[in-house]
């Protein structure tokens, strides 16, 4: 008999998951093209006869995103590290992290669709779930803070020549393509950090 908690053909789960993540990377992908159709409108090139052309020029704040977003990658290890006031998960459940769980990309509503079809499918092998998870969860946030800080600086251009409908489309695009996706993987470690403690106090007793 078949073990319920076995994925009988993991590769054609992981190709259907891959699948069904097309809807929640297309969300990035929605304020990727909004960031660069804003930076064509401000340079010239598709800019409307309508729109009035930037009171401050555009290369230094594209400039200046870049900058920001590349400063990222020198934060210190600490940075990533749960804090006391983190530990419980409910302030990312009161800003509506738990909701936007279920919609990223290998979220709560891609695991049930996929397992459906594939009873017992798992991201990760429960051995490794935890270490996985924190390491890959590390490297998300640090990629999506990247994109939230440039993209803060573009709206923050955006509202400075006044184009104030733009700089509204781009800080919240922002907000749910990156800010909140950056919250998702905090929630997520915070609420595997008790776990990765039992585990490790239970092989420390064992040792």
């Amino acid at each position: 008999m078949m073990d319920e908690n076995a994925v009988p053909n993991s590769t054609d789960a992981s190709e259907y998951a891959n699948r069904l993540n097309i809807f929640p990377i297309a969300l990035f992908c929605l304020w990727l093209g909004s960031t660069v159709l804003f930076w064509l409108q401000a340079f010239g090139p598709l800019r409307s006869f309508d729109r009035v052309s930037p009171n401050s020029a555009p290369f230094w704040w594209l400039v200046g995103s870049l900058l920001v977003g590349y400063a990222i990658r020198f934060l210190p290890p600490s940075w990533y590290r749960m804090r006391s006031f983190e530990a419980n998960g409910r302030i990312y459940e009161r800003l509506g992290v738990k909701a936007m769980r279920a919609v990223v990309s290998n979220g709560d509503l891609v695991n049930r669709i996929v397992r459906r079809r594939f009873p017992g499918y798992r991201v990760y092998a429960f051995a490794d779930r935890i270490e996985k998870v924190s390491d890959d969860g590390r490297t998300n946030e640090r990629s999506h803070l990247k994109s939230f800080a440039g993209g803060m600086i573009v709206a923050l251009y955006a509202l400075r020549i006044d184009w104030v409908d733009w700089a509204a489309w781009l800080a919240f695009t922002n907000l749910a393509a990156n800010l909140y996706p950056t919250l998702v993987q905090r929630y997520t470690r915070a609420r595997l950090q008790p776990i990765a403690l039992r585990r490790r106090k239970a092989e420390n007793q064992r040792s």
